[in-house]
C-alpha cells in the first residue's frame, strides 16, 4: 500500500532520537490516533527499509507531520 498522509502531528527531537526510537514514536502515535488496522505496521515496514536517517525522515513525513 502507498504511504498516506494521516495529518497526525509528531514531535521529533532529531538530536536525541535514533532510527529505532523515531520509528517507535511514530508507530505509537499512529496507533494512539486509532488509524485503521495495519497503518502503523505499514509505516514500520517502510521505515525499516530506509538506508539513512534522512531517508527515514522523508518516509516519516509521507505518513505524519513531523516537527
Amino acid at each position: 500500500m502507498a504511504p498516506r498522509q494521516t495529518g497526525i502531528q509528531v514531535d521529533l527531537d532529531h538530536d536525541e532520537r535514533g532510527v529505532l526510537q523515531t520509528i517507535s514514536v511514530v508507530r505509537r502515535a499512529l496507533m494512539l490516533a486509532e488509524q485503521p488496522a495495519g497503518v502503523a505496521a505499514e509505516y514500520t515496514e517502510a521505515a525499516l527499509r530506509c538506508r539513512s536517517y534522512d531517508e527515514l525522515l522523508r518516509v516519516t513525513n509521507e505518513w505524519v507531520k513531523a516537527n
